[in-house]
């Protein structure tokens, strides 16, 4: 999963005139979340033992995500603060409820008010700059606590006042368990390790084990029928190897529990169990078929692994279902979210599950009987179904290109996303539709352009996500198809439009204002213009196919009806050999000329200009590395002469910057708003001489903003992996 560029409204602003505005403090920005909800990947889920609607989730795109209801409503915890982990899941004090641990790149924090607020736990951590993979704290007293390194582990005995290091422990840490007789036992891919109490002493033991194993998860729990611990673990599944393990002797010896009427051939890769209660067990599987029981699913045992059933079925063609879904498995499929990313049973309760996946979370109450999901909020009459309205719970965890507004019907607003493509609302922005019908390309839609005379709405779609981030930059054409659609039902439905448009993902759309005429990039393959009359695309390319980087990223048009085009960055590995830059061209693509020849830009990724004033133009650009860091560069004289503005960036979020795309308010083009992936959203209120961080945001990557048409104190900021927010900004006239 991932990210890309911004919309600017410049046919709409214009057609619309509002009144010039300036932006005071930001301290008092106000915002909410909107949006579909879920659609991007989500990891190390956690239920508070005190609390069961006190729980925690993780998105790859670096949100961590709280909800204290239950999963009803979720709020994004400040990135600046606290960052969410694809491996490490929050844990919780068994004693005091308002403390918790959590783990992200940073190092070990500590919240002291059931996870509101989180600071570092060391200034200095024991264990250097190693990276944290997961962190335990025993369930009885709270004095022996783990932290799980990628080679390795420290141990504390003390409730963390002091450290040391797990002699003869080895390997990246998946998990951790301590015994009623303080047993202590650590996980790692390359083995299990057991110590006596104090940790001292540790010792590997793999008997029963299968000679590969590559340990993907593991837990323990008590169980009061022998009055004895067990213990599990998972590797990957081979033939007649692999799967889950059990055993009841603290690991001395390991049974392979495959049999009583578990999917064997599936693999298998979380293994979860409640600490009071070893003997009811849960299992996640990739599946090894469509069709139950071979589907990807959960397992549940109830005598420590003798016997399973499968207990998690959202597909409705198949009988068992038990899962009340969201809008992602009516719009796409049931098997659009995959197999588990994330899974964990309440420590000391083991009806209570949290199961996570690329896109959705479901929650279970009662032992998997039935599941809840909790990334979204129906939001429509009747029951949930294909094609019904949905609103944000607070769980917005994908990507959003940009927020536009129908010139035709300003309570009509609709969304661009990575991944699930395109949203529509009817009524201003509080509910919303998946609105993909039609289009082949329905991972991304970029951008949007509207024919405000016949209604048309054209989008560009493509099948690959993220252009122009770094993942997406390395290949010298594009991944996927794409192309131009188009809608004549507002949004609804959608159509591909012309024909010889060559392979690849379509990143921008733009209709020139004075000639109406629709231009297109593909890509990796050049600009294109439509020709109507024979409904097919001409190659504008040109003197631009003269350069020798091939990815043409974004195009745009001035008022007065010159053509932009920036082209972006091309790395082989981490070398970025080949500049990319900004074109312009006055004739229809006969001549191109480039505007930034003189400047060492290798990783350009949006601009702007001024709507009055073609000559001034603003460009953001990336860090690329070994060349030049990332910032925002202007020129007044058409490319002439450039100057890279003073923008205080906090070194503190990332060393380096990538700067995303300026946005040149067309109420004031004195007010600039500058988006960046690494900082956060900066506005100047003097043409780019001063800036001011937007801190209220609690999320640092930014695509771009969409000003309210209707309300003149309210933008929607788009973001690379925290959905939309719809902000209220003070406004002084």
């Amino acid at each position: 999963m991932d990210l890309k560029l911004f919309h600017l409204l410049l046919c709409l602003l214009f057609l619309f005139p509002i009144c010039l505005i300036g932006f005071s403090a930001d301290k008092d920005v106000q915002y909410e979340t909107v949006g579909l909800g879920g659609g991007g990947a989500m990891f190390a889920p956690a239920i508070s033992p005190h609390n069961p609607n006190l729980m925690f989730v993780s998105c790859d795109m670096g949100g961590l995500y709280r909800s204290e209801n239950g999963g009803a409503s979720w709020h994004l915890l400040d990135v600046r603060m606290v960052r969410g982990s694809t491996t490490s899941a929050p844990v919780f004090h068994p004693k005091d409820r308002s403390i918790v641990y959590h783990a992200d790149e940073e190092g070990l924090k500590i919240s002291k008010d059931e996870g509101k607020t989180f600071k570092l736990y060391f200034e200095r951590a024991p264990w250097g700059d190693s990276k944290i993979r997961k962190i335990y704290i025993d369930g009885m007293q709270g004095r022996i606590m783990f932290v799980g390194l990628e080679n390795g582990a420290y141990v504390s005995t003390d409730a963390g006042a002091s450290w040391r290091k797990c002699a003869g422990v080895e390997g990246e840490t998946v998990g951790f368990y301590v015994a009623l007789d303080e047993s202590l036992f650590i996980a790692t891919r390359s083995g299990i390790f057991c110590s006596a109490k104090g940790g001292f002493v540790w010792i590997k033991q793999v008997q029963g084990l299968p000679s590969d194993l590559r340990i993907r998860s593991f837990c323990g729990g008590w169980d009061s029928r022998t009055g004895k611990s067990v213990i599990y673990c998972v590797t990957p599944t081979k033939g007649n190897e692999g799967g889950i393990y059990r055993s009841t002797d603290s690991a001395r010896n390991w049974k392979r529990v495959m049999g009583g009427g578990i999917n064997a051939k599936a693999d298998f890769k979380f293994v979860a169990c409640a600490e009071n209660d070893g003997t009811v067990v849960y299992a996640t599987c990739e599946g090894s078929g469509d069709a139950p029981p071979e589907h990807f699913t959960v397992w549940k045992s109830v005598d420590s692994g003798e016997n399973w059933e499968y207990v998690y079925n959202g597909d409705p063609n198949f009988k068992k279902r038990n899962v009340e879904t969201g809008w992602l498995a009516y719009d796409f499929n049931w098997g659009w979210g995959g197999p588990a990313l994330g899974f964990c049973v309440a420590r000391n309760n083991s009806h209570y599950l949290l199961h996570t996946d690329s896109g959705q979370v479901h929650l279970s109450r009662d032992g998997a009987a039935h599941w809840t999901q909790v990334f979204s909020r129906f939001a429509d009459e009747g029951q949930p179904s294909k094609g019904k309205r949905w609103t944000s719970c607070g769980l917005e965890v994908t990507t959003v290109w940009g927020v536009y507004f129908d010139p035709n019907n300003l309570e009509r607003i609709f969304i661009c996303y990575t991944d699930i493509g395109f949203a529509r609302s009817e009524d201003g922005g509080k509910t919303w539709y998946s609105s993909i019908e039609g289009s082949p390309w329905k991972n991304s839609f970029y951008e949007l352009e509207f024919d405000t005379k016949s209604k048309r709405i054209y989008a560009a779609a493509a099948d690959q996500h993220d252009i122009p981030h770094w993942t997406q930059i390395e290949d010298e054409k594009g991944k996927g198809g794409g192309g131009v659609v188009f809608s004549d039902d507002e949004g609804k439905s959608w159509k591909v439009l012309g024909k010889e448009l060559p392979q690849g993902p379509c990143t921008s759309v733009a209709i020139n204002p004075k000639t109406k005429g629709l231009y297109c990039v593909i890509y990796g393959r050049g600009v294109f213009k439509y020709d109507a009359s024979e409904d097919k695309w001409n190659d504008i390319t040109g003197d631009l196919a003269k350069n020798r980087n091939p990815h043409y990223y974004k195009i745009k048009f001035h008022s007065d009806g010159t053509l932009f085009c920036l082209i972006t960055g091309w790395r082989q590995g981490k070398s970025f050999d080949v500049k990319g830059g900004l074109w312009q061209t006055r004739d229809d693509g006969k001549t191109w000329k480039c505007l930034t020849e003189k400047l060492n830009l290798f990783w350009p990724m949006g601009f702007d200009f001024d709507p009055s004033d073609s000559n001034v133009i603003y460009i953001a650009h990336a860090a690329a590395p070994q060349r030049t860091d990332g910032g925002l560069l202007k020129t007044t004289d058409g490319g002439k002469n450039w100057k890279e503005l003073s923008v205080p960036y906090n070194r503190k979020y990332c060393s380096y910057v990538h700067a995303y795309a300026p946005l040149v308010d067309k109420r004031n083009p004195k007010v600039v708003f500058l988006a960046t992936a690494t900082h956060g959203l900066f506005v100047s209120t003097d043409s780019g001489k001063n800036w001011t961080e937007i801190t209220s945001i609690p999320f640092l990557s930014v695509h771009s903003v969409t000003f309210n048409p209707k309300k003149k104190d309210e933008a929607f900021v788009s973001t690379m992996g925290a959905g939309v927010f719809r902000i209220k900004l003070p406004i002084s006239k």
